[in-house]
Parts: structure tokens; C-alpha cells; sequence
């Protein structure tokens, strides 16, 4: 209910944009594939353009977790991949199918992380492959999110239009009494 989409900004249906976040696509455009979720304050920005001679739009494909708080600026984010809370993925990084990064990393600029990568620290580093588990763990995760997606907008999304339509009858109508 309360997140920044700004610009060319494209989610893809079973998508998910979490309370807080900031997606500012005013530079390049930012597209988020289905069952893909970006959770609570978390930014994506869009660069204008990069020193690597990458595409310096942002592209994160399906059933990716972007944790809370994380920072992904100008970067391409294949399937199959997670993001740790607090996590900062930098200008023209490349993260593989089904990598983790891990809560807090910080991914330098220009930096590809290859597929089934499990990488850690400040700067982020490689630490070992992805487990068979944890890989059915990333897909589970986004498909849980997206499910919870679906109870959030049920219990919130009518008492936020049912306000909205109050407050514009009280426009047209003049002064009615308060909803008690």
C-alpha cells in the first residue's frame, strides 16, 4: 500500500513490492519477473548508464527474494536467486541463476556471481556452492511470499478503497458526518 514506483517500471504478474520500497526507474527502466518479491525497504534504482558497458537498466528475473532493506542499483538478477536482508548489489553486477548473497553482503560494482554461488561478506566473496536444499528452499520462499502477498491484499486492499471513496463522496457531497 505504500511503496515507490517511479517511472518505467514493469512487475510481472505474482510479483510482489512490499511496504517502503523505492523502485526509481527515472534514469532506465527496472522490470521484475512473476513470483519474484521485493521486501519491506528495499531499493532498486536504475543507472543512466555504467562504466562496464553493461546494460545499466535493472532486470531481476522470476522467483527471486529481494530482502528487506537490500540496495540493487543498475544490476541484472537472473531465476532462481536470493538476496539477503540489508544486502547492496552494486552498478553493473551480474548474478547468476540460482546464486545467494548473503544477509549484509556487499557485491562490488561490476562483479558476476556465478551460477549456484553462495556469496558472503564485505566485500562479498565466494563462499561455497548452493546446496541441492537450499535451491528448493528459493523457490519455496518466493511462492510463499506470493501467497502471503495474496492475504495482505485481502485484508488491506478493501478498508484502503472503501477510505478512498468515502473522502471523494465527502468531496462531491460536502460535509457528511465522520465514520465512527
Amino acid at each position: 500500500p505504500n511503496a515507490s514506483v517511479i517511472g518505467d517500471v514493469m512487475i510481472a504478474d505474482k510479483a510482489s513490492v512490499w511496504y517502503n520500497c523505492v523502485l526509481r526507474a527515472d534514469l532506465n527502466s527496472i522490470r521484475i519477473g512473476a513470483y519474484s518479491n521485493i521486501q519491506d525497504r528495499a531499493v532498486l534504482l536504475a543507472a543512466k548508464d555504467n562504466p562496464f558497458g553493461l546494460s545499466a537498466s535493472l532486470e531481476i528475473g522470476d522467483y527471486v527474494s529481494v530482502g528487506q532493506g537490500a540496495l540493487l542499483h543498475g544490476c541484472k538478477i537472473e531465476h532462481d536467486v536470493s538476496i539477503g536482508m540489508g544486502a547492496i548489489v552494486g552498478e553493473g553486477c551480474v548474478i547468476e541463476q540460482g546464486a545467494v548473497v548473503g544477509n549484509g553482503s556487499v557485491v562490488l560494482a561490476g562483479t558476476r556471481i556465478g551460477a549456484g554461488e553462495y556469496w558472503v561478506g564485505n566485500p562479498a566473496t565466494k563462499q561455497r556452492e548452493v546446496t541441492k536444499d537450499e535451491k528448493e528452499v528459493i523457490t519455496n520462499e518466493a511462492e510463499t511470499i506470493y501467497n502471503t502477498s495474496l492475504q495482505h491484499r485481502e485484508e488491506f486492499l478493501p478498508f484502503g478503497q472503501a477510505y478512498t471513496n468515502l473522502e471523494q463522496a465527502r468531496k462531491f457531497i460536502g460535509n457528511l458526518p465522520a465514520a465512527k
